[in-house]
């Protein structure tokens, strides 16, 4: 697990929990955020766009990635919510944009 540096109210907390989630066809992982469990969604989009899941496969994208996809999830989660999916347009800040190489 690893605490983000953020607001005391936005404490976020990151489990080691990643899974497929055929029905909603993303990458799911468990959040905790102000003592509330949460399951975040990253598309399978996200992960094939930028970071190759086509080349490297699902869970290694994501692994190799998750420190960038933690920070995103951590700006982008509010306290109270119950789920967070992300697609494409969260990653669209060039901040949030690392290409896998080609």
């Amino acid at each position: 697990m690893r605490i983000g540096m953020l607001p005391l109210e936005k404490q976020v907390v990151f489990h080691r929990d990643e899974r497929w989630i055929e029905k909603d066809q993303a990458m799911g992982v468990t959040v905790e955020v102000a003592g509330r469990r949460v399951t975040c969604l990253v598309s399978e989009d996200v992960l094939k766009t930028h970071f190759g899941s086509l080349r490297i496969g699902r869970f290694q994208a994501f692994r190799e990635n998750r420190q960038q996809i933690e920070e995103v999830i951590a700006r982008k989660i509010q306290p109270g919510e119950t789920a967070l999916q992300l697609g494409l347009t969260d990653f669209e800040d060039s901040a949030d944009f690392i290409p896998w190489e080609r």
